[in-house]
């Protein structure tokens, strides 16, 4: 993992291109000018994340392509100092059929269902989920994470705000990612434009602090 420490001014211009990546309602997850090219390039993204989904997480390194137990691999990973508590992150695209998919379309209705990108991307972290519990205070996690074990969770982040609300799905979406609870852990699911929200309210409370200390 490299090893880094948070730059709060540069998430600060960070956070600002993001906002104007986000202009774009149709994104690509890999890719020339993808949301993986975008992230790679801003690690001080990534070292936010945590405080929105594991507070006692303090971002000390990140990987991109993170082997979990060198069978599944997440997009990124970001890890404390002592390598003991992790957030594995992954992204899927951000378009209009990134997490619901049409289903059927009559005169009077449309229905949808959990798009292919979704399900994906959410079995993904159960496999995590599943292999990490499975190998949990053997030799194995020692071997591979250094330490006889980890806190971790997952996250995935897909998908459109806007695409949600024109089709009437938030609420749909919202009781999933709620109710789902795989062992204990839940499977944290949050578009993009939610992200982008969460890591400001991150920065923003940090700015603060760091403001409060220097008095």
């Amino acid at each position: 993992m490299t090893s880094a420490r948070l730059d709060l001014q540069q998430a600060v211009e960070d956070l600002l291109a993001l906002d104007q990546l986000l202009l774009s309602s149709d994104l690509e997850e890999t890719g020339s000018g993808s949301l993986q090219e975008f992230f790679a390039a801003r690690p001080n993204l990534l070292l936010l994340i945590p405080g929105a989904f594991i507070s006692d997480l303090l971002p000390a390194a990140y990987l991109a392509q993170c082997s979990i137990l060198h069978e599944f691999r997440a997009d990124y990973a970001v890890a404390n100092n002592e390598r003991s508590k992790f957030i594995f992150i992954e992204f899927e695209h951000a378009k209009e059929h990134s997490i619901f998919a049409v289903k059927a379309t009559t005169k009077a209705h449309q229905s949808y269902q959990w798009s292919r990108s979704f399900e994906h991307g959410f079995s993904q972290i159960v496999d995590w989920y599943y292999r990490l519990d499975d190998y949990h205070r053997t030799a194995r996690m020692q071997e591979h994470f250094g330490v006889p074990a980890i806190r971790y969770v997952g996250l995935l982040v897909i998908g459109r705000d806007c695409f949600l609300q024109r089709a009437g799905l938030t609420q749909r979406f919202e009781w999933r990612r709620r109710h789902t609870v795989i062992n204990s852990l839940h499977v944290h699911c949050v578009t993009f434009d939610e992200l982008a929200r969460e890591l400001r309210t991150n920065c923003n409370r940090l700015l603060a602090t760091a403001q409060w200390l220097s008095r």
